[in-house]
């Protein structure tokens, strides 16, 4: 039997870089294989780039049904890596965007 990855939950404003340009989106989790995105539409197989704590994570679009996307990274990350980006979305850490609400 296989088993997927853990997906961890996580709510976050980031940016994703595609061939057409850059596009805000909001994560909703990731795993050591991958991340789920709310994103406009952008065409399956391809090639996109995710700054997430200094690093520019390549991934490819495996799914998409308008408003979601399904992400796999190029380069697996670590269990450990994933814990130390979940930690740091709470922390304000995580991305390259982020959005602050007045009060």
């Amino acid at each position: 039997m296989k088993f997927r990855e853990q997906r961890r939950p996580v709510d976050r404003d980031i940016t994703v870089r595609t061939p057409d340009g850059r596009m805000s989106a909001k994560l909703r989790d990731i795993s050591s294989s991958g991340m789920k995105i709310l994103a406009p539409p952008v065409p399956l197989d391809t090639t996109v780039f995710v700054p997430i704590m200094g690093r520019d994570l390549e991934a490819r679009v495996v799914f998409t049904d308008g408003t979601t996307l399904g992400l796999r990274f190029v380069h697996p990350l670590s269990k450990e890596q994933v814990t130390a980006m979940v930690s740091a979305s709470g922390r304000g850490g995580f991305g390259q965007v982020q959005r602050f609400r007045e009060m």
